[in-house]
């Protein structure tokens, strides 16, 4: 039998996206967490300086992957 207890597990701080006309709206409610982005989904993440929520972003040039790290 296995069995993982996650009832002490930190609660995922949710990142939720929109468009507003050429541009990303990237939100999330924890400012403890920093916004991340790489060119790939298994890239090398690094953090964009000055990033607050919303964090807005233009939709033209390569493609970004985002996510929330914590400090």
């Amino acid at each position: 039998m296995f069995k993982i207890d996650l009832s002490d597990a930190l609660t995922p701080i949710p990142l939720t996206a929109q468009t507003s006309g050429g541009n990303i709206i990237l939100q999330w409610s924890n400012p403890a967490f920093a916004l991340q982005a790489a060119p790939t989904v298994t890239g090398i993440y690094n953090n964009i300086p000055g990033a607050t929520s919303p964090y807005t972003n233009a939709i033209s040039g390569p493609q970004r992957f985002y996510r929330l790290i914590g400090n």
